[in-house]
């Protein structure tokens, strides 16, 4: 079994917290375990996972518009393709300790385009 730099079951309860639908990591079967971690919210969706290292990465996808185009007939069937405008950001750290995790979340949430949190 792999060790854990920081505890899972305290980031699964800092991430439930955030509201966060964690899905805890099978240690039994898995050489490289994850803890994965996923909160939908209107036209964002957020995807964190974590591995023993501590590594922490977070997907941030953003449906900012959409489209109809043309309704097409195509070998008899409405065809109605709709255009979709998707901005994607990504957060990758190594984590020491879960306040460092809640920080991040708090730093990245509601921005509008996901721009960098200020030094400070």
């Amino acid at each position: 079994m792999v060790p854990w730099r920081v505890d899972p079951s305290a980031i699964a309860l800092a991430l439930r917290a955030a509201g966060y639908d964690v899905d805890p990591p099978d240690l039994r079967h898995s050489h490289a375990p994850r803890l994965v971690a996923r909160r939908e919210r209107a036209d964002e969706t957020r995807l964190v996972t974590l591995d023993p290292g501590g590594r922490l990465r977070i997907e941030i996808t953003r449906r900012d518009g959409e489209r109809a185009l043309s309704v097409r007939e195509i070998a008899g069937l409405t065809v109605r393709p709709v255009e979709e405008t998707v901005h994607r950001t990504t957060v990758i750290t190594t984590l020491d300790a879960v306040p460092q995790l809640t920080a991040v979340l708090t730093a990245f949430e509601g921005a509008t385009g996901c721009p960098l949190p200020q030094s400070g």
